[in-house]
């Protein structure tokens, strides 16, 4: 079972950085903006597990990570449904 929950994280890591790479190229996008939440949050996290057991978490840190980027994929594409509904509209 932990070699498939592995499997999936990695499988969601490679999604995510592939979505960076491709909206690297746009102006401002919640791809980015989700990631900068994400690093954020995760740094917290992880600063505060370093605190109380004198290690870093970084499954968790990745995990966080690979979360805030795909829910600005999430995003991305929510925006570009509205703006399609909107032009045939």
């Amino acid at each position: 079972m932990l070699l498939l929950t592995l499997s999936v994280w990695n499988t969601l890591g490679i999604i995510a950085v592939i979505a960076l790479v491709i909206s690297f190229f746009k102006a401002k996008n919640a791809v980015w903006g989700t990631a900068t939440l994400g690093l954020v949050v995760a740094l917290i996290i992880g600063i505060i597990g370093w605190l109380k057991n004198s290690k870093f978490n970084w499954e968790g840190f990745k995990q966080v990570m690979i979360i805030a980027i795909l829910v600005g994929v999430i995003f991305e594409l929510l925006s570009m449904v509205s703006k399609r509904k909107k032009s045939i509209d």
